[in-house]
């Protein structure tokens, strides 16, 4: 496997990531799963991590739009590479097994469904069903 360098998308006039190196992508994830997975997210932080974070041969892309919301992605200048071998290696245990840090990955997953399902969401979730219930057995 080998890594792909950026090319410039016809009649784009956004930033130029020439003599960049692809790497992996992630988008903003729910519950509902209408966005991204948290393991994408997951395994973004840990190759984040891995790279040694941003700085001027890591580079994060962001992506925002109405529809999606945001969309990342990781990119390697090709002057650095012994990160762009570790950023390969990384995509390549990813074939292998989808999730990078099943630890990371849990600790996303319970955050979210903490944040979600916080005891007094449920409350009023299940009151507002009670109340709708009701409603409909007394037409």
């Amino acid at each position: 496997m080998k890594l792909r360098l950026w090319k410039r998308p016809e009649n784009y006039d956004g930033e130029n990531y020439t003599g960049y190196y692809e790497g992996i992508e992630c988008r903003r994830a729910s519950l509902d799963f209408n966005h991204g997975s948290f393991a994408e997210i997951s395994n973004f932080n840990v190759v984040l991590n891995a790279l040694g974070g941003e700085d001027g041969k890591i580079v994060i892309v962001v992506k925002e739009s109405d529809h999606t919301g945001w969309k990342k992605k990781i990119m390697v200048h090709e002057s650095d590479e012994k990160k762009a071998q570790t950023l390969l290696e990384l995509i390549e245990k990813m074939n292998e097994y989808p999730i990078l840090d099943e630890d990371d990955y849990d600790k996303l997953i319970r955050e979210a469904v903490k944040k979600e399902y916080h005891p007094v969401k449920r409350i009023f979730r299940d009151q507002a069903v009670q109340r709708v219930v009701k409603a409909y057995l007394r037409e």
